[in-house]
């Protein structure tokens, strides 16, 4: 990959986390970038190509990550801690994925899933396993899998596609919001957990 396309890159994705895909400019791209439009839309022709390619290198990098935290041998709770910290700091990092998945699910739908889960190896069987393990063992109360899963990922999700509502009705700035989502990320860790504890729930 060329000097150039990084630099594009990078700028990119400096201007998405700052204004999101509606409110970016490809000038302004270009302008940080230290180029002009004509080579910005030389290694990509529209706003949406070079969006996707910002999205995708993200993607690229969680992936992995996101299927070793599903996957670990660590036990159910430290699991969910783990996955809520991770998944809202990424988000944080990356505010404009939301977007982009939704826009995804809705024009895509089983062909964006499908190339989720085939390219990046990303499934929630082994997980749904354990769910399942230790609720029979005793050690949660006894809940559906995917409904624990779908809870989880809504409570982290939400805030970051409803953000612009919420700044709005509350007056609250940029700042304020990413300082709530980081605490955001405590509470919500303990309040699954304290959903679905059992009292002799081993220790990590």
């Amino acid at each position: 990959m060329s000097d150039t396309r990084d630099k594009i890159l990078e700028s990119a994705r400096e201007v998405f986390i700052q204004k999101g895909f509606a409110g970016a400019r490809m000038q302004e791209i270009a302008d940080i970038a230290e180029i002009n439009k004509g080579l910005l839309h030389y290694y990509f022709k529209t706003k949406d190509i070079l969006f996707n390619e910002v999205v995708g290198m993200t993607v690229e990098t969680l992936a992995p990550q996101l299927q070793n935290l599903v996957t670990s041998e660590d036990r159910l709770l430290d699991k969910i801690r783990q996955f809520v910290y991770f998944y809202i700091d990424t988000l944080i990092r990356n505010p404009y994925l939301p977007s982009f998945i939704l826009h995804e699910i809705n024009f895509r739908g089983e062909e964006f899933a499908k190339e989720i889960i085939n390219r990046y190896k990303i499934n929630p069987i082994k997980l749904i396993w354990q769910i399942e393990l230790e609720t029979r063992e005793g050690y949660i109360r006894p809940v559906n899998p995917i409904q624990l899963i779908l809870n989880i990922l809504s409570m982290c999700i939400f805030p970051f596609i409803a953000k612009p509502m919420i700044q709005k009705a509350i007056g609250m700035s940029q700042e304020d919001f990413m300082r709530l989502m980081d605490y955001r990320k405590e509470e919500v860790t303990r309040f699954i957990i304290d959903a679905i504890k059992q009292k002799d729930y081993p220790n990590s």
